[in-house]
């Protein structure tokens, strides 16, 4: 248990491994493109995607 007061990172480095323990598949700091009605607007980071369906 890591408590509160880490940078944003720590967190999600923390995840990966439980993720990883779990036998989850998952992806790190995945571009995804951002639509608005049916026009790309631009694109952002997402932190973690599973792809296991937790």
């Amino acid at each position: 248990m890591l408590g509160n007061g880490f940078q944003e990172v720590i967190y999600q480095r923390s995840l990966a491994i439980e993720l990883k323990l779990a036998g989850l598949d998952f992806e790190r700091e995945k571009e995804q493109i951002v639509y608005y009605r049916n026009m790309e607007v631009g694109t952002r980071r997402r932190h973690t995607i599973s792809r296991s369906g937790f």
